[in-house]
C-alpha cells in the first residue's frame, strides 16, 4: 500500500520500485577504491599502519559504489581514491 492522502496518484499511473528481501551485511567501497589494472581487481586496505594490497572479488555495482563479496572484511578501513603513488607496504601516517 502506499500512502496518497494528497492525491496526486491515480489510477493507470506507472512507478518503479525496488525490493530489499533478505538483506546481509555487505562490504561496499566506492568504485574509485578498486585498481582494476591487470587480470584481477584489488583494493589497499589499512593493517597495522601501512598499506596491504588485496585481490578481491567484486559483486554488483550501484550508484558509486561495489560490493566487495571477498577479500576485505566488515569494518576494515579500505584507501577510497587509488593514485598512482600507493604501494604494498607503504606506510600510512
Amino acid at each position: 500500500e502506499v500512502d496518497n492522502a494528497k492525491r496526486r496518484l491515480a489510477a493507470g499511473m506507472f512507478a518503479t520500485a525496488r525490493l530489499s528481501i533478505n538483506e546481509v551485511p555487505s562490504v561496499v567501497v566506492p568504485t574509485g577504491a578498486v585498481r582494476r589494472a591487470g587480470a584481477s581487481p584489488r583494493v589497499f586496505v589499512v593493517s597495522g599502519g601501512r598499506l596491504e594490497e588485496r585481490v578481491v572479488q567484486l559483486g554488483p555495482e550501484q550508484g558509486g559504489v561495489v560490493t566487495v563479496l571477498a577479500g576485505v572484511q566488515l569494518g576494515e578501513t579500505v584507501v577510497t581514491q587509488i593514485t598512482p603513488a600507493l604501494f604494498d607496504g607503504a606506510r600510512v601516517l
